[in-house]
């Protein structure tokens, strides 16, 4: 069976089998498949058939090629896999020159089991960090990471698979939710994940402008139309050609400048100010709101027949007090982006990310990136705590509302608790548990949807003690 790319695999190199055998009876929860090898050579015949592993346990002394002469090799090779030597010589002059060959640590023989899981985990979670730190750095060089869009929530994994449909679609559609969600980001999705990618992408702000001016930048108009006009001009939605016009805050846009728009969007035509002849309108429409647009028609405040021609297509963009459990790749994501030059990489421990989900995030996923670029720029120390992202105040603020995302939890319990603030760890079993809901029980499937190894899921499961484990 061909290994997933989420398969997490360890290689034992030493000569003694019952040591081998202990290493992967120890560390079975840690790692998706263990390959041995009875000395150094035998290691690098193993590599070059799984170059994938993601760590390798080594004795120093063995028959053979010893450790040191495959430390040595593997250097040469520029081979970045964590190396823990594992040995019981007591000439500790071999560990040190094991560390200076690439080794990351040492645990003398005979091992603690309880050392060497920590001093496992503890490497695993360096290298799964660095590993997305590249990533995210890969994702930024080349501008291809909507931070709004980051994240393995239910409420995104609804989203995106939406937002990739609609793309090739040329339906007007409307993108709901509070500031700071990142509704602006899913109009570019929109735009750049469909046959429009290469034709321009226009913004306007429908709040920002006077209608006069609103009309000259939708429309365009002729010189002379009006004070100032002191030449032609083409207003973004001829200028926009084949690409996709952005109308944000349509909810601010005047009553005599939603008339317009509507027959623009009926006719599919478009006339400058100050002119008779109408042109073609070949652009796509995405339009966004923190409004409720339908409690604003009831007041009067907004066109009914606008409404229903702009609320063809409706993406709702969560707020991120409902999407918690994507508070970490975000926070990693804004790390990395706003990470200063000469400076030691800033990082954040789970238990102050605990402290982050208790707090009602107002401003959305743009209050998160202003607090992160803050304390990046201002901490005493690399090592950030909740009190430098955090307002000095915020422990004033109401408790945080997280009600789930579909049923509430399993196991029972008042639905009102939904509305407390949750741990990490309830959140990340809500969404493990909801996972294998939607699959059916399949852990192989959920393990998938989650990114994570099978092997890592049960053993979040069996440390819930949830009868899923046994599924």
């Amino acid at each position: 069976m061909p290994l997933s790319a989420t398969t997490r695999i360890a290689l034992v190199v030493d000569d003694h089998e019952t040591v081998r055998q202990a290493i992967a009876s120890l560390l079975e929860g840690e790692f998706d498949q263990f390959l041995e090898a009875g000395d150094g050579a035998e290691a690098l015949s193993q590599l070059s058939q799984e170059p994938d592993v993601a760590m390798i346990f080594l004795d120093l002394n063995m028959p053979g090629m010893g450790g040191q002469e495959l430390l040595s090799r593997l250097r040469t090779r520029g081979c970045e896999v964590p190396v823990l030597v594992i040995s019981g010589d007591p000439d500790l002059s071999a560990v040190v020159d094991a560390m200076r060959l690439g080794a990351v640590d040492f645990v003398p023989k005979p091992f603690q089991p309880e050392i060497v899981l920590r001093k496992v985990r503890s490497i695993l979670a360096d290298r799964a960090t660095r590993s997305e730190n590249q990533r995210l750095r890969n994702l930024l060089s080349g501008g291809l990471a909507p931070f709004s869009l980051l994240g393995n929530s239910l409420a995104m994994r609804q989203l995106l698979p939406s937002l990739q449909k609609l793309a090739s679609s040329p339906a007007t559609v409307l993108v709901n939710g509070e500031s700071g969600t990142g509704k602006e980001m899913a109009a570019r999705a929109l735009h750049s994940l469909g046959p429009r990618a290469a034709e321009p992408f226009a913004v306007v702000d429908c709040g920002a402008l006077t209608p006069t001016v609103i009309e000259s930048e939708l429309f365009g108009h002729e010189r002379g139309s009006f004070t100032g006009a002191h030449a032609r001009k083409a207003g973004l939605f001829l200028s926009a050609g084949k690409g996709t016009v952005f109308l944000d805050e349509i909810g601010e846009l005047p009553l005599e400048v939603q008339a317009k728009l509507l027959r623009v969007l009926q006719e599919r035509q478009v006339r400058p100010v100050g002119m008779e002849a109408w042109f073609p309108l070949e652009s796509r429409v995405v339009a966004a709101t923190n409004r409720d647009l339908a409690e604003e028609v009831r007041a009067g405040r907004f066109r009914q027949d606008l409404f229903y021609r702009l609320n063809v297509v409706r993406l709702e963009m969560p707020p991120l007090r409902k999407r918690l459990e994507d508070l970490p790749i975000l926070i990693q994501h804004f790390l990395v982006k706003h990470a200063l030059p000469g400076r030691p990489e800033p990082t954040i421990t789970d238990s102050e990310l605990r402290k982050l989900t208790q707090y009602r995030w107002p401003g959305n996923v743009r209050e998160l990136e202003n607090a992160i670029e803050r304390a990046v720029n201002l901490a005493d120390s690399s090592r950030l705590r909740a009190e430098d992202i955090l307002p000095e105040d915020w422990n004033d603020e109401p408790p945080s509302e997280l009600p789930m995302e579909s049923s509430p939890p399993p196991g029972g319990g008042n639905s009102g608790t939904a509305t407390s603030a949750l741990k990490l760890v309830d959140i990340e079993k809500h969404a493990i548990l909801e996972a294998l809901r939607r699959t059916g029980g399949s852990r192989r499937q959920a393990a998938r949807i989650l990114g994570i190894g099978e092997a890592t899921l049960y053993r979040k499961l069996k440390d819930y003690g949830t009868h899923a484990a046994e599924a």
